[in-house]
């Protein structure tokens, strides 16, 4: 099925899965995060995302949608890699393009990126100033901290030790798993970010 997600987020030709944040569902309670893959374009069947102005600097991508359980973060570290290895297969070298449509459905605009600039160009959305922001990521470029990011390097550990906590208090052993957390501070400027800080997270047994 067709999901979108509402972001700010710049976004490239390499963004091939596109994670939400953790949402609760209101009828079972359960949590989950939206996957998104790119949508094999008819007649091409070149993949894309589709993109359009939603409001305040905001903009909505929407692609194939996968509704992933994230109450298990083992299983769901799992479901993520079995969608990232599939999508890479698909692709075979591909790059993803950016189609930006208007308030009537019409294509105004292709791209390889989706920067401020861009948004700028296509919707009229003021461009800001670079701003820094930092981002949590458990293994393999698995995101804790979601398309917007966190504000301080403080939000970005507790993310990770929230999670940490979730897997060892539902692993057989009590354990952490072996999982590897890391967060980086980014400064948004341009159609790649700087990437200012890197730091490997190593908790307490």
């Amino acid at each position: 099925m067709n999901a979108s997600i509402i972001t700010t987020r710049r976004l490239t030709d390499s963004a091939y899965c596109i994670i939400s944040r953790t949402h609760v569902d209101e009828e079972t309670m359960q949590r989950f995060r939206m996957l998104l893959e790119p949508i094999g374009g008819y007649p091409d069947d070149k993949p894309r995302f589709y993109i359009r102005h939603v409001s305040a600097g905001k903009y909505s991508i929407e692609g194939e949608g996968y509704k992933l359980s994230s109450s298990n973060a083992i299983q769901f570290a799992e479901n993520v890699r079995q969608h990232k290895e599939a999508v890479l297969r698909k692709l075979n070298g591909q790059k993803v393009e950016y189609r930006f449509f208007d308030s009537n459905g019409v294509i105004i605009h292709r791209d390889s990126a989706v920067t401020p600039e861009i948004l700028q160009s296509v919707y009229g959305i003021p461009a800001k100033t670079p701003s820094r922001i930092w981002r949590a990521y458990v293994n393999e470029g698995i995101e804790l901290s979601g398309l917007s990011g966190c504000a301080t390097k403080a939000e970005a550990v507790e993310l990770c030790r929230q999670d940490r906590a979730y897997i060892m208090a539902h692993s057989p052993a009590g354990s952490d798993c072996g999982f590897v957390y890391h967060i980086e501070q980014l400064e948004e400027a341009g159609a790649t970010p700087n990437v200012l800080a890197n730091i490997i997270l190593r908790f307490k047994k």
